[in-house]
Order: C-alpha cells, then structure tokens, then sequence
C-alpha cells in the first residue's frame, strides 16, 4: 500500500512538471513574423525594452519607407520603467508618458521643443508614435505597429 502512494505521488509530481514545461514551451515558441523579421510577442517584459532606441525606418506609406540616419542624424527614443519617453526626432527633442499593458502600448502628453529647423520628418516621427497601439521585441530590434502594421523600428543602441 505504502508502495502505491508513493509511486503515485511521483506520478501526479512529473505530470504536473510535464504539463507546466508545455505550456512554457508554447509560450516561448509564439512567433510571428513581421516585415521578414520573427517577432516574439511574449517577450513583453524583456529588460531590453526599458533603454536608448535609435530609429532605423519608418512607414510613410503602403509603399514607401523612410530609412535613417538622414544625412548624418539620427532619431532616438529612451523609454524609462516609470512610464516616460524622451528622444530627438532629428533636431528638436521630444518628450512624453506611454502607457502599457501588456503588448498594448499608447504614447501620450507628447512635447517637442520648435528649434526651426523646417523639418517634416520631425513631425512624421512624433504623428507616427502618437498613432502606435502595440509593440513586439525581437532581440535589439522594437518594432512599433498600430494593429498588425509594423509603422516603426527602432534598434537598441
């Protein structure tokens, strides 16, 4: 008797252990791909995602992109855990709060300083992340999407 329960705790503590390594498996092996790129949505808390980003496209239309640098300058955008953004959208500087849940991701409060420098990509860049709902992380690469669209993507520097 005694023999019996005991093989059949160790049964039901390696099916319980099976059972959770699926599940974490299948977490770990959600992928999509995106714009030729695979895109790990479950990577939401990866601490690469809190950092210094520097853009390097952004969607202008179904059939064009915009690749940076531009003539030497670049984009950047530093996201903090506390909620803040800041960055530099070529010339002025920008800042703001984002607010996130889960992949779900909204950029809000957005200032940008005016230092005339009679730039549309600069207004591109801030309309663009005001239009953003969600994100994926794929190693150093932030891909910035409104649904499905990929509009953005920055690598970490």
């Amino acid at each position: 008797m005694r023999k019996e329960i005991i093989f059949h705790i160790i049964f039901f503590v390696t099916l319980a252990n099976l059972v959770s390594c699926s599940s974490l498996f299948y977490a770990e092996t959600n992928n999509q791909t995106i714009n030729n790129f695979i895109v790990n949505d479950n990577n939401i808390n990866n601490i690469s995602f809190y950092g210094q980003w520097t853009l390097k496209t952004i969607k202008i239309s179904d059939y064009e992109k915009l690749s940076f640098p531009i003539n030497g300058r670049k984009s950047t955008l530093k996201l903090t855990e506390n909620g803040h953004y800041s960055g530099n959208a070529i010339c002025n500087t920008f800042y703001g709060e984002y607010f996130m849940e889960r992949s779900n991701i909204k950029f809000s409060h957005n200032m940008m300083t005016r230092v005339n420098c009679d730039n549309k990509t600069e207004e591109l860049i801030i309309m663009t992340l005001g239009r953003i709902d969600n994100y994926s992380v794929y190693g150093k690469k932030l891909f910035l999407k409104r649904n499905t669209e990929t509009l953005m993507i920055y690598e970490l520097n």
